[in-house]
């Protein structure tokens, strides 16, 4: 089992790449088979951490679609505003 270091954290590979990677894979067909509109959906990531598995399962499609990001935040600094706030024109 591989482990990362990141600053002073260290932690442990819980799935591998290629594991990663057969299971949107796996996803992919499902949506391929399951979706039958004429219409483009549109796929809705959560930046920082969802963008890279939501362009990889889009590339699985067997159809076009449109992919949006959103950035979503309730924090200013280190304390929560206890507000959501949501940014529909984020970028990576």
């Amino acid at each position: 089992m591989k482990s990362v270091k990141l600053d002073e954290h260290q932690f442990q590979e819980y799935l591998s790449a290629e594991v990663i990677a057969d299971k949107v894979a796996v996803l992919g067909a499902k949506i391929n088979n399951d979706y039958t509109s004429n219409d483009p959906p549109i796929v809705i990531a959560l930046l920082n951490g969802a963008f890279i598995f939501a362009a990889d399962l889009c590339r699985q499609f067997d159809f076009e679609c449109q992919l949006q990001l959103l950035r979503v935040s309730s924090y200013k600094g280190m304390e929560s505003t206890g507000k959501v706030k949501i940014d529909h024109d984020a970028e990576p």
